[in-house]
């Protein structure tokens, strides 16, 4: 295909691609996608839409029906440019979206533009909002979203910058999301109305009526930004939600937790390391709280919390004020149910410190704040300083044991960043990672486990070791996946010995840990289908997921973890 002319320079656009579907099963499916290849023109003028779909969607990806997939995962790459958009672009299951680092591309709306979101993690079929959708909104995995900017203020009314509705192992990435400052537009940065939610972080949503509205059982959200919004936040159900490093600015309502009906409780949320400066209403409102058990009161956790022109810091729906605007800084509040110490007996708190909790001051910032690292995206590297690791004798092609050669890689990209390219490694034997590496797979590279060395479950045996007991360095490591073949009762897929030499130096990003049930695995129904007497030995998967050794410390972002006895010792 001809591609139009871009002036991109991060490292993604130029590396040789040279991945392949998981299990070697499709030599001629395309894992690396750049949508200037498949006609898009990024001139903000000529309707992308078309170009753009066809990017996502060809090879006969995981989209209406499918449900989900293992195998047909792709990146979608956006060099510099403005990419007009007259409808919805979906995104099928096991899609990365991804832009240039370092000169951003933006999504522009059409002036006519249709549909919920310019980018799309679920479809509804029948255009109500009960009806069936693409995916299962809890098990809607396997997305990511970095280095795009979305701009819907050109656009109509009841519109969004993005629809998404996802699960676990999704993440979010150095996104701005701008939606227009007019009431009567009722735009709306991210509608997430349903799922079971990873990871979002280093967002900026400016404008909008809503910045965020949506539910889910569970997210993280860290690093996010709100500048002249209606409401920042409009949670309307959830479980749990952390959010973290949050700054509002010049916003009517900073998080409003209530379903649509300002009726009904929602789950609870932590709020911690943020900021709410010039907030005209409240910084958080909820439903009038009740201490009755089973009654659904929405629990609010306020720490670290800097505050700066805002008339109220928490009231509720009936106008009651927990918390006024008076102080600057909120160290500890906790309105809601509480459990202290050890003890079962439920409490409840009206608003206030709970117990003599204090930071562990090993895990601050100098700031005060909890430390955290954004994922490494080697936005000052060039293609050279990358080496491929199958050009240093590996296949990933899901038979072949790459014990040996995956082994010798590790060392030889020592100075170097590995890329992992898309496949599957087997792997018969521990891969021991020194200080000094880094690691970046290709739309979740598979490292699977397998062989007789991982059979003994009296004897389990280590897949990737970083570090030996004792050793301190660094380590890097993103966008992976650990997995297994067949029995291997005596797995343990990560042992973890390094001690950071610094804050975060030693992590992992977007590295997920599953068994079981996927193509390949020898651990589908097929072979281990659903039993009410005992277990079937030859389909014990693994005997723990990750150990973490008594001297050792990393930082770890967006780490799913499915299907074993045990998850982190």
């Amino acid at each position: 295909m001809r591609r139009s002319p871009d002036t991109g320079t991060y490292w993604m656009q130029g590396l040789a691609r040279k991945g392949t579907v998981p299990w070697g099963n499709n030599a001629s499916y395309v894992v690396f996608r750049n949508v200037r290849d498949y006609g898009a023109v990024g001139d903000g003028v000529t309707d992308d839409t078309k170009a753009i779909n066809n990017a996502l969607m060809s090879g006969g990806r995981c989209g209406e029906k499918c449900n989900g997939s293992t195998t047909k995962n792709a990146i979608v790459y956006f060099p510099p440019g403005k990419y007009l958009i007259s409808s919805s672009v979906l995104m099928p299951f096991g899609t990365q979206v991804i832009g240039d680092a370092i000169n951003r591309p933006t999504l522009v709306a059409s002036k006519s533009f249709v549909g919920l979101g310019v980018l799309s993690t679920d479809v509804y079929t029948g255009g109500n909002g009960g009806a069936e959708e693409y995916y299962i909104n809890t098990a809607n995995f396997y997305r990511q979203i970095r280095n795009v900017a979305i701009d819907i203020t050109g656009a109509g009314v009841n519109i969004s910058c993005l629809h998404y509705q996802v699960a676990q192992a999704t993440s979010l990435q150095n996104v701005e999301l701008i939606a227009s400052t007019d009431p009567a537009k009722n735009q709306i940065g991210m509608f997430a109305e349903n799922g079971s939610g990873g990871q979002i972080s280093d967002v900026t949503f400016t404008g909008g009526n809503i910045g965020f509205y949506g539910g889910s059982q569970q997210f993280t959200a860290q690093r996010l930004v709100f500048r002249n919004c209606n409401i920042g936040v409009h949670i309307i159900w959830d479980w749990g939600w952390l959010w973290k490093s949050v700054a509002m600015t010049n916003v009517g309502v900073g998080f409003r937790l209530a379903v649509v009906d300002s009726t009904g409780n929602i789950g609870s949320v932590s709020i911690m390391d943020s900021s709410f400066s010039s907030i005209h209403t409240a910084a958080v409102i909820i439903v009038p709280p009740s201490e009755t058990v089973g009654s659904g009161s929405t629990g609010v956790v306020l720490e670290n919390v800097a505050l700066s022109g805002v008339t109220a810091t928490v009231v509720d729906t009936a106008g009651k004020v927990y918390l006024d605007g008076s102080s600057s800084v909120v160290r500890s509040w906790v309105l809601g149910t509480t459990y202290e110490g050890n003890t079962t007996a439920r409490g409840f708190s009206h608003g206030g410190p709970v117990g003599d909790y204090r930071r562990n001051l090993g895990l601050l910032d100098s700031n005060g704040a909890y430390f955290e690292r954004a994922k490494p995206q080697y936005e000052d590297k060039s293609v050279g300083d990358f080496i491929h690791i199958k050009d240093l004798g590996a296949k990933g092609d899901g038979s072949t044991d790459d014990t040996a050669a995956f082994q010798s890689a590790i060392y030889a990209s020592m100075g170097k960043i590995l890329f992992v390219d898309a496949g599957s490694y087997i792997l018969t034997s521990t891969i021991t990672i020194p200080s000094g590496v880094k690691i970046v797979g290709e739309t979740w590279s598979q490292l699977v486990a397998s062989g007789p060395y991982f059979q003994n479950q009296r004897a389990p045996q280590v897949l990737i070791k970083v570090g030996n007991e004792g050793s301190i360095g660094n380590v890097e490591m993103q966008d992976l996946l650990f997995t297994s073949r067949g029995p291997t009762e005596g797995l343990i897929l990560v042992e973890w010995n390094m001690q950071a030499a610094s804050p975060g130096s030693a992590g992992l990003w977007d590295c997920h840990a599953r068994l079981g049930g996927a193509t390949g695995t020898q651990l589908t129904p097929a072979e281990c289908p659903a039993s009410t007497s005992g277990i079937d030995e030859g389909c014990n998967a693994a005997s723990l997921m990750m150990r973490l050794t008594s001297k050792a410390s990393g930082y770890f972002e967006n780490m799913w973890l499915w299907g074993a006895d045990h998850m982190i010792e």
